[in-house]
């Protein structure tokens, strides 16, 4: 029963996807869906082959790095797909934000992704959270029992339990549902000073 659910959610997120991301973002194919490919493989693939660099930077950034804090990384850049650069106030269905997560020293850590989709987890405003490596592969945290602390988010070791960092996930939603106007972005808020107020990372003291 439970696969059977989880079988009908992923189908109900890709016509989702099909549907309301049609000009410049993403639209999944049954050719990937018979392929094996999981939705953050496909999700990946058309990110790179849309090249999301060249989507539009977040309010008040002109793509540049600026500054950032834990748990993503030390300077972050930021872009936005059409329709979450159409409503940035309201983040409509369809919204795609791209997060570039860098070190200090200028190296990419990891990339967030937040899209929304209808229906998918309305408690949490919808948003579909996935955290990739580098290379494209999910990030896996480790679960509860097995975690130790940290500041950052913890990569599993091959003998501690873990679950990828994608969907619905918990630490994401933990941290942003203290997000102005309940939306879970914080990128929008009028407070937030390293956005919302631009500030460039070269005119601050990285920590």
């Amino acid at each position: 029963m439970s696969s059977n659910k989880s079988k009908s959610n992923s189908v109900r997120i890709i016509v989702a996807l099909a549907a309301t991301l049609i000009v410049g973002t993403f639209v999944p194919t049954t050719q990937a869906q018979e392929s094996g490919k999981t939705f953050e493989a496909s999700f990946w693939q058309f990110l790179m082959g849309n090249n999301y660099k060249n989507w539009a930077p977040a309010p008040g950034q002109d793509g540049d790095f600026y500054s950032g804090q834990v748990p993503h990384g030390a300077l972050l850049k930021m872009y936005i797909n059409r329709s979450a650069a159409s409503d940035v106030a309201g983040l409509q269905v369809g919204s795609v934000i791209v997060q570039e997560n860098y070190r200090s020293d200028r190296s990419l850590k990891s990339i967030s992704v937040m899209y929304r989709t209808e229906g998918f987890n309305p408690a949490a405003n919808d948003w579909y959270w996935i955290e990739y490596k580098p290379d494209g592969t999910v990030v896996e945290q480790l679960s509860d029992e097995s975690r130790q602390e940290s500041s950052e988010v913890i990569l599993a070791s091959t003998s501690a339990k873990s679950t990828k960092l994608s969907g619905k996930s918990s630490s994401c939603i933990a941290c942003h549902q203290r997000a102005a106007g309940s939306d879970f972005a914080f990128f929008n808020d009028q407070n937030d000073p390293n956005v919302a107020g631009g500030r460039k990372a070269e005119a601050i003291s990285l920590r």
